[in-house]
Parts: C-alpha cells; sequence; structure tokens
C-alpha cells in the first residue's frame, strides 16, 4: 500500500509540473542579429544598381601656414574607389556610370575656409578652393550626402540598423536620377602631411578630419585598433605623414544609412592612397562581404 501511494504521489507531482508548464509563457523571440541584418542588406545590394562618390582631403600642416593640398586631396580616393570598383564587378554587381569625385566635402565646415595650394611646396592662395567655387548642383547634392553621413556616424550609438541622414526626398531622388543608381558605396579618406620638423598633436586636425573610429563588426561608436592592429600614433604626436578612410553603404531610396567602416590614422608610407588596393578593399568590406 505504500508502494502504491508512493506511486499516485509522484504522478500527481508529474501532473501537476505538466500543468505549471503549458501555462509558462514561452521564452521572448530572439532579436534579429547582427548577421541577419548583414545577410538581408547584402542580398538588397547585391539586387541594385550602385554607384561610388568619393571624396578626399589633405591637409598640409606648415607652421603658420596649414592649407589643404588640392593634388593629394584628389589623389588619395582613387586607388581605393578603383579596387573597391574591382572587387565588386567581380561579386557581379550592377556598378552605374562614372565614379564621382569631391574634395573636402566630408569634413567639418571649418575646412571650408583653409587656404588651399595645388601641391605641395605650391604657393597658397586664399580660401574658397575650387571646391566650393561653382558647384555644379549634382556637387552640391553629393556634398550634402558626405556630410550627413559623417554626420550619422558621429551620432550613432550601438547596433546594427539602419540610420536615417536627414536629406529632403527631393534631393534624394535627384540623385538617383543624377547616378542612376538605388545604394550608394561612399567613400571618404583624408590625410594630413607632416611638414620637416612639425609635430602635430592629437585634436589639432583630428576633429577636422577624422570621425569616430568604429569597426563594422559591432558598431559601438567607440575607438579601435586600425586594420594594422595600431592605434598608438597619437600618444608621442605625428612626426609623418598619415592617412584615414571610411567606407559607407547608403540607401538612396529610403535615404538611411545602411553601413559603415572606418580606420583609425595610419602611416601614409609612399604615398598618400597607394595602400587602399585589393586587399584593402577585402578588408574595408567585411563582415559584409
Amino acid at each position: 500500500m505504500a508502494g502504491l501511494k508512493l506511486l499516485r504521489c509522484v504522478l500527481a507531482a508529474l501532473a501537476c509540473a505538466s500543468l505549471l508548464g503549458c501555462a509558462t509563457p514561452p521564452p521572448p523571440a530572439v532579436a534579429s542579429s547582427g548577421t541577419d541584418y548583414l545577410a538581408a542588406q547584402r542580398s538588397k545590394t547585391d539586387a541594385a544598381k550602385l554607384a561610388i562618390v568619393a571624396d578626399g582631403c589633405v591637409i598640409r600642416d606648415v607652421v603658420g601656414d596649414n592649407h589643404v593640398r588640392l593634388d593629394a586631396s584628389k589623389g588619395i580616393p582613387r586607388n581605393a574607389v578603383l579596387h573597391l570598383r574591382t572587387l565588386l564587378a567581380e561579386r557581379g554587381e550592377t556598378l552605374t556610370g562614372k565614379s564621382t569625385y569631391s574634395v573636402c566635402a566630408a569634413t567639418a565646415p571649418d575646412v571650408d575656409d583653409m587656404p588651399w595650394a595645388t601641391g605641395r611646396d605650391k604657393p597658397v592662395q586664399a580660401a574658397p578652393g575650387p571646391w566650393l567655387a561653382a558647384r555644379t548642383p549634382g556637387q552640391t547634392r553629393v556634398a550634402a550626402l558626405h556630410r550627413a553621413v559623417r554626420t550619422a556616424i558621429e551620432q550613432a550609438s550601438g547596433g546594427y540598423k539602419l540610420r536615417s541622414l536627414g536629406l529632403p526626398a527631393s534631393g534624394l531622388e535627384q540623385m538617383r536620377a543624377d547616378l542612376g543608381a538605388e545604394r550608394l558605396w561612399v567613400v571618404q579618406t583624408a590625410g594630413i602631411d607632416v611638414s620637416n620638423g612639425k609635430r602635430v598633436s592629437e585634436g589639432l586636425w583630428y576633429s577636422l578630419l577624422a570621425l569616430p573610429v568604429t569597426l563594422a563588426e559591432g558598431l559601438s561608436g567607440s575607438r579601435s585598433q586600425d586594420d594594422d592592429g595600431s592605434n598608438s600614433i597619437w600618444r608621442a604626436g605625428i612626426t609623418k605623414d598619415v592617412q584615414r578612410y571610411t567606407l559607407a553603404l547608403v540607401d538612396l531610396e529610403s535615404g538611411d544609412l545602411v553601413w559603415w567602416k572606418s580606420s583609425n590614422w595610419r602611416d601614409a608610407r609612399r604615398n598618400f592612397g597607394a595602400s587602399f588596393g585589393v586587399d584593402w578593399a577585402l578588408r574595408a568590406t567585411r563582415p559584409l562581404y
């Protein structure tokens, strides 16, 4: 009898547990992961018509005579665009038209008022530079987009998600018509050309040319290491030419910033833009591709 009573108690306990289990609400749905977001945006990008716009800005840092170097500013993004375009074409993506270039459109507005020179050791001319004079409406729209991308990244907090650029619908529509594209790859490059005997301290040109350094794996908005694993260049000030980049993807139909990746400052080595080759294109597009 004792055994029968024990068996009844066990069965009753199991029945109670079963009823409680049925009454327990299901676990909350798992939020879409970064991997899901990247896969969805990669699919949309692969199916879209794409264009590339690029900006470069190199400041010659000379005691008492800082100015924009026009030749280096025009040259620094070209290697990056060439290898990005080649990589996208190899992936079978549809690229429309020629790439569009600008000078110092992605920088802080203070740069607009800087003097400029056609090259190193060339005569310095008063502002505004040629990137501000006689802009076409199309160039003005692209410049506004570069500034909007910069601002969106500066204000971004963590997480993979679409971020509005705040551009007018009419401007987005006209850019789609101008560029023949639905999505846009945005390349922003910057450099500091350091004169002999001049040391650049952190903050002098950083706020004008740099963005918060964010690798795309986390989009956390925090400073992180460069591609070569080094972020120590600022600790003692810089005595050699340095450069950096931001690569972003924009949806011209919704007006959203889809994805981006930025580097820290690093040695420009042989000349500005030379290291933005095929290896750079592969690294810069990860983990989106």
